[in-house]
């Protein structure tokens, strides 16, 4: 019997996923939450649900990658042909036309089939999981709770649920946005010069998806930065805006257009709570459980941040500044209060609902947060990552506190 396209492409996709995430968790587990994944994807192409859900972007993303193969140029050319990506470039009408390309390329792998770079973009979302463990190492995240956080974030429903149907580029830049974020707390902590190359690499690519990302992600560093390291740290941040001042204000010229700062707060409000659960329109009828799982978990967001600000590892702050900035960012324009664009940062969101979670668990269990606590291994990371720790008068006033144990 011959293999079609979407039964290869659904092994090999379980495959990779399976290899990924058994990395970080037990192998039955793994193999669990990606055969869910697979099934609700290749039932869905297959036909079984009786109903599709599309977008606008996501159709024309694929016919834009069509007309560049049918111009006579091949995908592979667009990485040193200067002609191919100006042809990709004029049928796209943008600047960020590297999605386009992707799809281009799954056309010319495996023909034009819509589910082919949603398959893509699950491997690229497993990818994004192990970027996630990462940082949650970068950031001094307990070891023992790892597992579960990722677990959470691959189960996530509104990651799953756009993850699985629609051709969107939204897991990719979640992917760079891990990337970038990474790199930028492996600089800090390591000086590695090989972060500074990849998130420049991982920088480039999000401004050629979403223009204002990087300056979002820059953002949360700098912050983290200026408000926790060391003078020298504090100098290098501030000599990096300088260079980065051109492309600041081009940004802010194309921002005040959309921008509304007197929206913030409401846009916000709008931007998480959107769509509602009961009134949902045929269009996101998709979105049901997704949406009622967010409704339900805000709570655990609200509680997981406010940990994480006060009695946690000043490190977690970074994926709190880089949430809000993002939240506050799409609350102020109005274009951009769609549900999709929060998938962009859901591995982020779905950190502080599962901080929020193992909090409430001990607040249960315990009676108090008294489970947090410092001990010798913490404080020596401590000292290494706050070079002016030796200067306070004694260990408790050292501005980090981990959880270690619950």
């Amino acid at each position: 019997m011959e293999i079609t396209t979407l039964e290869l492409l659904s092994v090999v996709t379980w495959l990779i996923g399976v290899v990924l995430l058994a990395v970080r968790m037990p192998t039955s587990i793994a193999i669990g939450i990606v055969s869910a994944r697979i099934l609700v994807s290749y039932s869905y192409f297959a036909g079984w649900w009786g109903k599709q859900w599309t977008l606008l972007d996501d159709l024309n993303y694929l016919n834009t990658g069509e007309k560049y193969l049918n111009s006579g140029f091949s995908t592979i050319e667009l990485l040193w042909n200067q002609d191919a990506r100006q042809k990709l470039q004029d049928i796209v009408g943008s600047e960020h036309y590297v999605y386009n390309g992707l799809n281009a390329g799954c056309i010319e792998a495996f023909g034009h089939n819509y589910y082919a770079t949603v398959f893509i973009n699950i491997i690229i979302g497993f990818v994004g999981g192990e970027l996630y463990s990462q940082l949650l190492e970068r950031v001094g995240f307990a070891q023992k709770w790892h597992s579960a956080a990722r677990i959470c974030r691959e189960c996530h429903l509104h990651y799953f649920t756009w993850t699985a149907m629609l051709n969107l580029k939204e897991t990719l830049v979640e992917t760079c946005i891990l990337a970038m974020l990474n790199c930028g707390m492996a600089l800090i902590s390591k000086r590695q010069a090989l972060s500074i190359a990849m998130g420049v690499l991982s920088a480039i690519l999000l401004a050629s998806l979403r223009s204002y990302v990087p300056a979002i992600i820059a953002s949360a560093l700098a912050i983290h930065i200026l408000s926790t390291l060391s003078f020298r740290w504090k100098f290098l941040c501030v000599t990096a805006s300088l260079f980065a001042t051109p492309y600041a204000f081009k940004l802010a010229s194309m921002a005040g257009i959309y921008l509304q700062p007197a929206q913030i707060l409401n846009g916000s409000v709008q931007f998480m709570l959107t769509p509602r659960p009961w009134g949902i329109v045929d269009e996101y009828s998709f979105l049901v459980l997704a949406a009622t799982q967010q409704w339900l978990l805000i709570p655990l967001a609200f509680v997981g941040s406010a940990v994480a600000w006060k009695h946690c590892d000043r490190r977690w702050r970074v994926i709190l500044y880089a949430a809000v900035l993002f939240i506050a960012f799409y609350g102020a324009v109005e274009e951009l209060r769609g549900p999709r664009h929060r998938v962009q940062f859901t591995s982020l969101y779905s950190f502080l609902e599962f901080n929020g979670l193992i909090c409430l668990i001990s607040l249960y269990r315990k009676g108090s947060l008294s489970a947090l606590h410092i001990d010798e291994r913490i404080l020596r990371e401590r000292r290494r990552y706050y070079p002016y720790s030796h200067r306070l008068n004694n260990e408790s006033q050292l501005p980090v506190v981990a959880f270690h144990r619950y």
